[in-house]
């Protein structure tokens, strides 16, 4: 199923070299703004730094070229990628392209102006042209199921009604539904990966709709792919505290520390969590998918 990948993998073992270390960003921790944009600057961001700085300063440098430096990652590995390392990049790197398109659309029907496509991580085929068209367009579905094939008639209901939050939740829906239907056919570890990516987003939904007073038959609604015991579990609790207990008392205890001061942690706490097995890819089978999918 993974093969061997000696081409890529070593490519992608010289992009690892290139991550910042654990020293840098206690360095980070300790610098202003301005001095971050100088350290990044001087190293693996200084193309992207320096391009920005002629528009940009503060922070919004700092994002951008960040957002810059991680597109050119991506598409770097998915040009150097054989068909098979490919389909399964270019499928978890959708996570960025379906972001770009709600940006697009979070500006469109809040009559924002094209400066909010600033935001976006311009990854094929997402690219920054696309989505200026996408914003220009007067049929945006049309572009968009060319790449998330979404229900046209919810999109344009939605999108007629301006009702932001629902044309998320439909682009969300349609992407994870493709990445459920793939990790049944992966095993392993990057099955795994994948099926994570589907429950951790699942908990996250909940606690944050529960949080915000959604009813609970509302609940399943925004459930994707198999609803396993913990999140019936999650939603059949009488109050967001328990609802957590629920979480705490499962495998996925980590992602509550700190959930109890500040809801938004939970959403820290699923990126780490994340980070953390993608870390542990790295390290499996040299020259096959694992490294360079990690």
């Amino acid at each position: 199923m993974y093969g061997t990948y000696p081409y890529t993998a070593t490519r992608a073992k010289a992009m690892k070299s290139l991550l910042l270390k654990k020293e840098d960003y206690e360095k980070l921790k300790k610098m202003g703004v301005s001095e971050m944009a100088r350290f990044l600057g001087e190293g693996q961001y200084k193309r992207q730094i320096e391009e920005m700085a002629k528009y940009h300063k503060g922070v919004r440098l700092v994002n951008l070229a960040l957002n810059e430096n991680l597109s050119f990652a991506i598409n770097k590995l998915l040009m150097i990628s054989s068909k098979e390392a490919k389909d399964l990049i270019k499928l978890y790197a959708g996570k960025w392209v379906v972001s770009n398109i709600k940006v697009v659309m979070r500006a469109k029907l809040n009559n924002l102006g094209k400066k909010e496509l600033d935001e976006i991580v311009p990854i094929e085929p997402t690219t920054r042209e696309f989505c200026v068209k996408l914003f220009s367009s007067d049929e945006p579905s049309k572009l968009v199921r060319k790449i998330i094939p979404t229900n046209t008639k919810s999109f344009e209901k939605f999108y007629s009604e301006k009702d932001v939050k629902s044309l998320e939740n439909l682009l969300d829906v349609s992407y994870y539904s493709l990445i459920f239907k793939a990790s049944k056919a992966l095993p392993g570890m990057l099955g795994t990966f994948f099926q994570n990516l589907i429950i951790l987003l699942n908990i996250k939904n909940i606690v944050k709709l529960a949080s915000a007073g959604i009813d609970k038959k509302m609940l399943k609604d925004f459930i994707i792919g198999t609803e396993i015991t913990l999140l019936r579990d999650m939603i059949n609790a009488s109050s967001t505290e328990v609802m957590l207990d629920v979480l705490r008392n499962s495998k996925y205890a980590i992602l509550t520390k700190g959930v109890e001061k500040d809801i938004i942690k939970l959403e820290n706490n699923i990126e780490k969590f994340l980070y953390e097995y993608s870390f542990e890819l790295l390290h499996k089978k040299p020259i096959s998918i694992f490294p360079i999918f990690g």
